[in-house]
């Protein structure tokens, strides 16, 4: 963002379009990479991206909000941080910042200068060690004999939970044979099918053999619901699909969220 903000979108786009197409991409990077997009007057694929996470009564708000960031309507908001900071502190900012920076390393300095005396004091205990661990010589015996055993009834045991765990555990991981694509994010369960119905009309030759799958997704205090299908066998094949679907105009991302 600040790279589109300071007048060069372009390398902005380049930067953030992989992190936004990635299977670990988050809903913030997709918004950075469509403020960017639409800085640059890229709108049309910008509103494909924020419609991912965004209903579209928002689209175009948010839009018009990153247009006018960039053209300096709202100088405040990105530069009040570093104007407050320069005038009020000034020069002395960076003598201060050096400062804390020396003062730290000479406070650290002493503990490690003074880490030679503990031998002074480590050559006092070893007469009261061993004369403390001559007494219970026997009793330690007795201890390691017990604890053997209990380590040993342990090691019995403890393979057939670790067992146990992995295999219910593994069932959430091995989605991999139900991986999902999402084709909008609405305020509402019927906008969510009506979109389906709509988009099923206009590609029904890729999504008359599919069923919609609506999730609500909680984001701050707004409740959206987002509009997915599933089934795919690999995420490589829901990417395929993801291509066909935005192909034909319509919006797709592959469902990592």
């Amino acid at each position: 963002m600040s790279l589109a903000l300071s007048g060069d979108p372009q390398q902005a786009i380049q930067i953030l379009e992989p992190m936004a197409r990635g299977s670990d991409a988050t809903p913030k990077i997709r918004e950075d990479y469509a403020a960017a997009l639409a800085i640059a007057g890229e709108t049309d694929q910008a509103s494909q991206v924020l419609s991912i996470d965004m209903p579209p009564d928002q689209i175009n708000s948010a839009l018009n909000g990153y247009q006018a960031l960039a053209a300096g309507a709202m100088p405040p908001i990105p530069d009040a941080p570093a104007a407050t900071a320069s005038p009020a502190a000034g020069a002395p900012p960076a003598t201060v910042a050096a400062l804390p920076t020396s003062n730290i390393q000479a406070t650290i300095l002493p503990p490690v200068s003074q880490s030679p005396i503990p031998p002074p004091s480590s050559s006092m205990p070893p007469a009261a060690v061993t004369a403390q661990a001559a007494p219970p010589a026997a009793s330690p015996i007795k201890a390691t004999t017990t604890v053997a055993s209990v380590e040993t009834t342990a090691a019995k045991t403890t393979p057939m939970k670790a067992v146990n765990m992995p295999a219910s555990q593994a069932a959430p991981a091995g989605a991999e044979g139900n991986v999902m694509v999402q084709l909008a994010a609405l305020n509402s369960q019927s906008q969510a099918q009506a979109a389906w119905d709509s988009a099923s009309r206009k590609m029904p030759s890729l999504l008359a053999d599919r069923s919609p799958d609506i999730q609500t997704a909680q984001i701050g205090d707004r409740t959206f619901y987002r509009l997915r299908t599933g089934g795919f066998a690999s995420r490589a094949a829901a990417a395929q699909f993801c291509s066909k679907i935005q192909a034909a105009g319509g919006t797709c991302a592959v469902a990592n969220f």
